[in-house]
């Protein structure tokens, strides 16, 4: 060997140390922050590159980079000086200051690799082993970064197991490979998938923050939904979101100084079998993660868990085996024993033991579905300065009301209307959004049950139609109109405009303003407020309620907000007390999310809890039935939302389809259910796979029912309509 190729080779050899020395030095970063190891170590990173700079530097006069040099020789100084004992008091996480140093240190880094590797790596040369390791430290290196960068910014680490962070890391590096063999440039690959992590991340982080719960497959149909429900928060940059998009700026530099190791795969023919074995490879593998066995019973159960609790599926099974698993909760899976013969028995069995409702029929029916109305006192103590529900609770004449049972918390309200109006429950479409995914035809509801015993029906919220796909989906379920924001302006009710929204005093008086100019009409209106939407940080709103057990500003303006609520109510059943027959029912759709530190946790008691009975307690919120006619004493029992339709119609004395009546049948044994467990007879909230047998017989033909009201294109009228 010559003398040339002996130094050539000494020289590609310290390049590829330097380049080692650099990847490693990121992942170690990356690897501190996400375990909270900082300080001393996070520091030392940065010396080491600064001696690489020294050593660099010293065979050199130019002004420039000794002027560099000294700048990161006293950042890195700094930062050592921060964390000595002592003087932690004015640099904690709790400033800003701490997230700005965090940044600033990163850039210093950055520069460091730049000027470390700039005219090294970038110079040509043709060692072969060089020109494999650096793609392949490239791709490991982005791999691991999008599989920390995933996790990093939601706040659930007490649900991170090493297997979820070792899933994404595996199904990232299947992606990325999958990418160059397809494109045969690494780099794409490489930036291309670290860009959509760090994208996804911070998304991810704002949408955990909006509802407590993390990104789903299911989501990504409501995008539309997100902008306009977003536009009413405030988008808060933490500093673990900002640390992964300097983190992928970082590495994406870093790749780009690396020089021109681009490696491209020859044309020969065992190059491109192995291309094609790799993608294969990894279609293959994703396939089988979109397939899932619904006849299994763990199976089921595992899905049902990730969708009630995507927080179990991001920590166990990683972010991206989560949501592609969640992608099965998209297709309706025909039930066992489905068949249109059990379908004629069912009919057949409900309409031989039909018998007459002697209620009287109101001429009006309004519903109300009350954004984020619910009670708080069910999780924590709170002692107020003022009383915020004194109305409701005051309510005990000719009224049913309790807690109803729900399965969304934080967000998700479309379910809890979907639940209400078709009678269906969640528990057999988990981790879907059904406005979204199944009411893309027409099918019969509520609406069309009220359509047949006479009602002219219409639906309200004073917001856009675009949310939930509510347009679509009003029209599917048969509402005769559809009223959305735009009864603000032509009503003249910008005066009952509160944070931005209308307030529920306001919507009751459009209601009001219907049934009056209704003459004979019998009315069906079903209206979903938007007064106590989130967030709960509205500087241009007085804090009437004071909480004394909890410093949250967030949580008095959420109780001032209630009082409000309480208020309308109370001028609403006063104006139809002295009308014509008029019943009024009203529920929550879920109680709310908070973003401060101090109310942010509030449910971690019950969401962690082993105990079925207190997990259901953030699914409760309260509901009432009321009537301005009869002498009755008020009855208190709790209910779920699939099953609140079917009381509406037996109170209100309508006839009602089979599905209705199998219904109320099966809310004799099981008065709640949701999406997760059921409550029995006994009052206690169980699993659905300690039901009893007969109960569960039941339940089998529940999903038989629903599968054939979702699936097919005309679903068996003599079941679902009124004859």
């Amino acid at each position: 060997m010559s003398e040339k190729a002996v130094v050539e080779k000494n020289m590609n050899g310290k390049r590829l140390l330097k380049y080692i020395v650099v990847e490693v030095g990121i992942l170690a970063v990356f690897l501190m922050n996400f375990f909270g190891i900082e300080a001393y170590y996070f520091a030392t990173v940065f010396l080491g590159f600064g001696i690489c700079l020294i050593y660099k530097f010293f065979k050199t006069e130019k002004r420039l980079k000794n002027i560099i040099l000294a700048m990161l020789c006293a950042g890195t100084s700094a930062f050592l000086l921060m964390n000595v004992k002592g003087c932690e008091i004015w640099y904690t996480k709790e400033t800003p200051w701490y997230y700005v140093i965090k940044i600033v240190l990163n850039i210093w880094l950055l520069l460091s690799i730049c000027l470390v590797m700039k005219k090294d790596m970038s110079e040509k040369h043709d060692n072969h082993i060089m020109n494999a390791l650096v793609p392949v430290i490239s791709i490991v290196s982005c791999a691991l970064y999008a599989a920390f960068a995933l996790h990093i910014t939601v706040d659930y680490f007490e649900y991170v197991q090493f297997s979820g962070v070792l899933w994404d890391f595996v199904l990232s590096l299947l992606v990325i490979c999958v990418i160059w063999m397809l494109t045969n440039r690494y780099l794409i690959a490489c930036i291309g998938y670290s860009f959509v992590a760090a994208v996804f991340s911070a998304v991810n982080h704002f949408v955990y923050e909006f509802r407590g719960t993390p990104i789903i497959y299911n989501d990504f149909t409501a995008y539309k939904t997100a902008q306009n429900v977003l536009s009413g928060y405030t988008i808060k940059f933490t500093g673990e979101v900002m640390m992964v998009l300097v983190g992928f700026v970082v590495l994406l530099l870093c790749m780009l100084f690396s020089g021109k190791n681009n490696l491209k795969l020859n044309n020969k023919p065992w190059t491109i079998s192995v291309r094609i074995a790799v993608v294969v490879v990894g279609v293959v593998s994703f396939a089988k993660l979109f397939h899932y066995d619904f006849e299994n019973t763990d199976s089921i159960y595992h899905l049902s868990r990730i969708a009630w609790e995507p927080r179990y599926g991001y920590g166990e099974d990683g972010v991206i085996k989560t949501i592609i698993e969640t992608s099965n909760c998209v297709r309706l899976h025909k039930p066992s024993g489905y068949s249109e013969e059990k379908l004629y028995e069912l009919e057949k069995q409900y309409q031989e033991s039909i018998s007459e409702n002697t209620n009287q029929r109101p001429k009006n029916i309004i519903v109300i579905m009350n954004e984020t109305w619910s009670d708080l006192s069910l999780l924590m103590p709170l002692d107020t300065n003022l009383e915020y529900n004194t109305f409701y609770c005051s309510m005990d004449k000719n009224v049913i009301k309790g807690n109803v049972l729900t399965s969304v918390w934080g967000g998700g309200t479309c379910n809890s209307e979907y639940e209400f109006l078709t009678g269906n429950s969640m528990w057999y479409t988990p981790g879907t959004f059904p406005y979204q995914s199944f009411i893309n035809k027409d099918i019969p509801s509520l609406v069309s049950t009220m359509k047949s015993n006479g009602y002219y029906t219409t639906a309200i919220h004073p917001l856009t139609g675009q949310n939930w796909n509510r347009e679509k989906v009003y029209d599917n379920l048969g509402f005769d109109a559809v009223r959305f924001d735009e009864i603000i302006e032509n009503n003249n009710l910008a005066e009952y405009l509160m944070r931005g929204y209308l307030s529920d005093e306001g919507l009751y008086a459009y209601i009001e303003n219907v049934t009056e100019q209704s003459g004979d009409q019998y009315n069906f209106i079903f209206a979903v407020t938007i007064q106590n939407h989130g967030d709960y940080s509205s500087e241009n709103f007085e804090n009437s309620v004071v909480c004394e057990d909890a410093d949250s500003d967030e949580l008095n303006q959420y109780l001032t907000l209630m009082r409000e609520s309480d208020r309308a109510l109370e001028q609403l059943i006063s104006y139809y007390e002295d009308k014509e027959p008029t019943m009024i029912v009203m529920f929550g759709d879920h109680m709310p999310r908070f973003w401060d530190s101090g109310m942010k946790d509030y449910t971690k008691p019950y969401t962690q809890s082993n105990q079925m009975s207190e997990k259901e307690k953030i699914y409760m919120t309260p509901y009432f039935i009321w009537k301005n006619y009869g002498n009755e004493a008020g009855r208190y029992e709790d209910t779920s939302l699939n099953f609140l339709g079917t009381e509406l119609l037996e109170e209100a004395g309508l006839d009602m389809p089979v599905y209705n009546r199998f219904l109320a049948e099966l809310h004799e044994v099981l008065p709640a259910m949701n999406l997760m467990g059921c409550r029995d007879k006994d009052g206690e909230y169980q699993a659905y796979d300690d039901v009893s047998d007969s109960i569960e017989e039941q339940l089998e033909t529940y999903k038989c029912l629903m599968y054939d009201l979702l699936h097919n294109k005309k679903p068996e009228e003599a079941v679902f309509y009124v004859k």
